[in-house]
């Protein structure tokens, strides 16, 4: 599996994500009170976002990685995985959700008409519309944390490994020094050394 394409699957769900916050901003500019479901979309999806850039730095720091462990390569291939992965998932999501806000929004029309056009419907994505759809994007978020510890925890335990070993390293050379520091204060003293007779 090629990191590039977690990497490049993490920035596909960052642009969209990022998407919606922008709409949400250009919505809350125009409203005389944000109302709750707006405020909490944006803020839940501005969470999402800062999970993906994190998995997008676990992906680089992979791919910049000389030797990429299977148990990462595992994590990052579940993750992507193109039918039932949790970037996918959360994807459809965010693509669920942003076509709720663009429908009462109507993103693509001129600035002017946009504040005619809340003033007159304001936010129209409801309440419990809002909070059907973050549960979802939660539940994917949670799963792409999930992953990101199954991450840091292999990350974790190949450290673990590689300080045992130095510290067993590190007492060998201890000992080879310490004898090698007996050796040379005897010979200094002029006392033979118990190896050498």
């Amino acid at each position: 599996m090629d990191p590039l394409s977690v990497t490049a699957n993490v920035i596909t769900v960052l642009q969209l994500a990022n998407s919606i916050i922008s709409i949400c901003y250009d919505v809350r500019a125009n409203l005389n009170k944000a109302p709750w479901s707006l405020t909490r979309v944006a803020d839940e999806i501005k969470d999402l976002r800062n999970v993906l850039e994190q998995v997008e730095k676990a992906s680089e720091r992979l791919d910049q990685s000389c030797t990429a462990d299977s148990k990462q390569l595992c994590v990052f291939k579940l993750l992507v995985e193109p039918e039932n992965g949790p970037l996918a998932r959360c994807h459809e999501e965010l693509a669920i959700l942003e076509k709720k806000i663009v429908s009462s929004y109507g993103h693509r029309t001129s600035i002017s008409k946009q504040r005619a056009f809340l003033q007159v419907m304001g936010w129209q994505l409801k309440e419990s519309d809002a909070k059907a759809c973050l549960a979802r994007i939660d539940r994917c978020k949670s799963t792409i944390l999930m992953a990101l510890t199954a991450d840091e925890a292999t990350l974790l335990a190949d450290i673990q490994r590689m300080t045992g070993s130095l510290n067993i390293a590190v007492e060998k050379m201890s000992i080879t020094v310490s004898k090698i520091s007996t050796h040379f204060e005897t010979q200094r003293f002029g006392t033979s050394h118990p190896s050498a007779k």
